[in-house]
Parts: structure tokens; C-alpha cells; sequence
């Protein structure tokens, strides 16, 4: 049950995510700014990330063409798709 609750949570983290990174590209378009690279990672309490949102995909998803796309298991290396190479939730 409890494990039900996290990852109902975790796609709730990521569908608010996508919804920030759309609203994020509208912005950054409106002043002739490519953020397609950039990245949403979420990261538990401890700062490991646990999913990782690219912007290529929320803007899939607003096409409708995408879903709720890939997640990274925690135990695995997620992709650097930021334009810096520190790690957003651990700040390294």
C-alpha cells in the first residue's frame, strides 16, 4: 500500500513538472529563448533523484503526441540533459 502511495505521488510530481516545463518553454519562447535542452529532476527527501522530466517531453505531451514518458529507476544514472552538469537535487 505504501509503495501504491509513492509512486501515485511521483506521477503527480511528474505531471506538475511537465506542466512547469511547458509554462517554462512558453516563457522562454515568448522572449526568443531555447530551453528545449533543459531538464525537471525530481528528487526525494535524501536528494536522490528519482525522475527526470525533459523538456522535450513536455512539449511532446502538449502536442499530444508523448505520455507521461520515462522514468529513471533510482538506482541507475540519469541522463544529463541541463545545459550544467551538476546535479540539481543534490547541488554537486
Amino acid at each position: 500500500m505504501i509503495l501504491r502511495k509513492q509512486i501515485s505521488r511521483l506521477w503527480t510530481k511528474r505531471a506538475e513538472a511537465m506542466l512547469v516545463a511547458q509554462e517554462l518553454m512558453r516563457r522562454a519562447a515568448s522572449e526568443g529563448r531555447d530551453v528545449s535542452g533543459y531538464a525537471i529532476e525530481i528528487c526525494n527527501e535524501a536528494g536522490r533523484s528519482l525522475s527526470v522530466v525533459t523538456f522535450r517531453q513536455a512539449r511532446l505531451q502538449s502536442l499530444g503526441v508523448g505520455s507521461l514518458v520515462r522514468s529513471w529507476p533510482a538506482n541507475q544514472a540519469v541522463p544529463s540533459t541541463s545545459p550544467s552538469s551538476s546535479n540539481s537535487c543534490t547541488g554537486r
